[in-house]
């Protein structure tokens, strides 16, 4: 039975590399212009099951919905064995319901996307769905994990002010909507094709493109103000880490990879938009987005069992330790 659980970790870690493997093919489709490389039919290629004739767009978008559809498999295969049988709690169905209607709106943006002429702003709430669903198996995956290794809720008398776990999770809330806000407004921007026009960094330095300069602005700014939302972060998690030890590491993740994307950024426009570059960037994105989901979800249950345990002793509450 043992053996049997871990092989479900195994399940759980195999569906979130193939759904990041689908988002890095999604963004190798988007870059190289693939998206109708078999054609305005989908899920056929170009009315086959497989295409008769291949060119490297075809190939391409080929692949993707080949990836695409085992890491769903996978995904369903893993929330049926390991979520919903084994782990029946309340935590994880909801990451199990979360998980697969993220990934069924990915598939059926990515349709939408072939059979009619999408808008950038279509497009770009692709790309988010995207990191969701990827984002979602992650956590399904350590929910499990965690269970399986019994680290199970230990109530501990810890003298903490109440309010501080309050703070905590409505600024790892904010972060991480501004993640949300700033991967979102980053596809926009490259599936409207003004990020190839970005110039100079740390400060933009575009003339004479119009709207390109105040759009390339106002994605600075929103990366900008990630960085100061991660730093207080941080700094608030420090203060927990004798309690949620997670949560400072998850913060310190979360500053980390927005540093690379910031700097992954300033490769994009030294390199004139090059693949490398852009897949640098992305990655690091859906990395970004899964810290950043795993501290919102981690300060939650923390949150969620300081509300329930009542009377709350003055400035004291119960934390659980995961």
């Amino acid at each position: 039975m043992i053996q049997k659980r871990r092989s479900i970790v195994w399940l759980g870690l195999c569906a979130s590399i193939g759904l990041f493997i689908v988002n890095t093919m999604g963004f190798i489709d988007t870059y190289t212009g693939s998206i109708l490389g078999c054609g305005q039919h989908w899920p056929l290629c170009n009315g086959e099951v497989v295409p008769g004739k291949w060119n490297a767009a075809t190939i391409i978008e080929y692949v993707h919905r080949l990836i695409s559809f085992t890491a769903i498999m996978l995904l369903f295969v893993f929330t049926a064995l390991a979520g919903w049988r084994h782990y029946a709690s309340r935590k994880v169905r909801a990451l199990i319901s979360f998980s697969i209607i993220a990934v069924i709106m990915e598939a059926g943006l990515g349709a939408i996307s072939v059979l009619f002429s999408s808008p950038p702003w279509v497009l770009a709430f692709h790309m988010g769905i995207a990191f969701t669903s990827f984002s979602a198996c992650i956590m399904l995956t350590l929910a499990v994990k965690r269970i399986e290794n019994k680290k199970r809720r230990q109530m501990l008398n810890l003298p903490v002010a109440a309010y501080s776990v309050k703070s905590f999770f409505v600024k790892s809330c904010l972060t991480f909507l501004t993640v949300f806000l700033a991967i979102y407004y980053g596809a926009f921007v490259t599936h409207s094709g003004y990020g190839a026009s970005f110039f100079g960094w740390p400060f933009p330095q575009e003339t004479g493109t119009g709207w390109g300069f105040w759009i390339d602005a106002v994605h600075r700014l929103v990366a900008l103000l990630l960085l100061i939302l991660d730093i207080y972060l941080v700094k608030h998690a420090y203060q927990l880490r004798k309690i949620k030890r997670d949560l400072f590491i998850g913060s310190l993740f979360t500053l980390g990879f927005t540093v690379l994307q910031m700097f992954s950024g300033a490769y994009m426009i030294l390199s004139h938009m090059s693949l490398l570059s852009f897949m640098i960037h992305v990655s690091f994105a859906s990395f970004l987005f899964a810290s950043a989901a795993f501290v919102m979800l981690q300060a939650y249950s923390v949150f969620y069992v300081t509300k329930k345990d009542k009377p709350i002793k003055p400035f004291q509450m119960k934390v659980t330790r995961l």
